[in-house]
């Protein structure tokens, strides 16, 4: 409606609508309870389609959700076919994002008008509110619960959208059995999430929550069936990754326990922050035996101690430049 403002970011804090707005926005929306397998959706001979934006992880996580779907008895199609199911993975990391989130999202309700639409991820986190007022969302699913999204739907697109939005638990997670997706020999791996680091000019904490890692016995049971699909090359993929801790076992014993699995190729990292890496994975990388390919992505961000500083990074140039150093022997 007129007049309605959604929740605005000042600083760390939050800005709520006005007290007409909210009024509006407590009878449209309800709050999702869990629902046990036996309420879950009726999904034979249904189709769905999933559509992931922004980073590599959004692309795992979407490729976990069609798995998941395919288990439950749906058909995948491609997003932008007709469709019984929408899920669209969101993306906040800059307005942009925000814009192609929400343009997404009503693509999909154009051309599905009686479908059901699931929207999830890094926009719901941050911006629940607006999203449900989009007309056709039945589901706005923070990033607690969205690869649980199927536990919240029923047979029928509910009165009014239902938001779950639960606070982000920073304790080790595990991903489960995600049904048949069609991999390649090449895939994404999920390994951590979240992150602590805190930097001045990032939402991810907020969207993401803090720095938590996958379970060890999960990632590698995930790893097994990969290969047993014919994945040969896994690239490690998370928003921290340097901060992977479970049971024990840190960054550096997880390549060398993925590496030593039969099956296992190429390792590959994905975005890596330059605080979080250890000298002894440049000898993994000079290795020709070992399968970590050498290769790294660094989030520099700046060349400038001061803007550097004023992001709240935490390196200047005088350790970037050492860090390369050690890197080019």
């Amino acid at each position: 409606p007129q007049g309605f403002s959604a929740n605005r970011r000042i600083g760390k804090k939050w800005e709520l609508p006005s007290e007409g707005s909210r009024a509006f926005f407590s009878n449209l929306i309800c709050f999702g309870v869990k629902r046990s397998d036996e309420m879950r959706t009726a999904a034979k001979g249904k189709k769905a389609s999933v559509k992931a934006l922004g980073c590599r992880l959004n692309q795992y996580e979407a490729l976990a959700m069609e798995g998941k779907l395919k288990a439950a008895g749906y058909e995948i199609v491609s997003f932008g076919e007709d469709a019984d199911l929408g899920v669209i993975n969101s993306c906040t990391v800059t307005n942009e994002a925000d814009a192609k989130s929400r343009n997404a999202i009503r693509r999909f309700i154009r051309k599905n008008s009686r479908a059901v639409t699931v929207v999830v991820g890094c926009y719901s986190q941050m911006a629940a509110n607006r999203i449900a007022m989009i007309d056709g969302v039945d589901y706005v699913i923070g990033n607690h619960d969205k690869l649980n999204f199927l536990d919240y739907l029923t047979d029928e697109k509910p009165a009014s959208p239902v938001v779950v939005r639960e606070r982000i638990s920073r304790e080790d997670f595990s991903i489960g059995f995600v049904g048949d997706p069609d991999f390649e020999q090449r895939a994404n791996l999920k390994i951590q999430d979240g992150c602590d680091f805190m930097c001045s000019f990032c939402v991810i904490p907020f969207a993401r929550g803090r720095a938590r890692s996958r379970d060890w016995e999960d990632l590698f049971g995930e790893v097994r069936q990969m290969i047993g699909q014919g994945v040969r090359e896994f690239i490690l993929t998370g928003v921290n990754l340097g901060t992977y801790e479970s049971k024990g076992n840190d960054f550096l014993a997880l390549i060398d326990g993925l590496a030593e699995m039969p099956g296992v190729e190429r390792l590959r990292i994905s975005s890596i922050e330059p605080t979080t890496i250890p000298n002894e994975l440049f000898g993994m990388m000079a290795d020709p035996d070992h399968s970590l390919m050498p290769y790294l992505h660094i989030p520099m961000q700046a060349c400038c101690d001061r803007t550097l500083a004023g992001m709240k990074r935490k390196y200047g140039m005088e350790e970037m430049v050492a860090f390369f150093d050690r890197a080019a022997k």
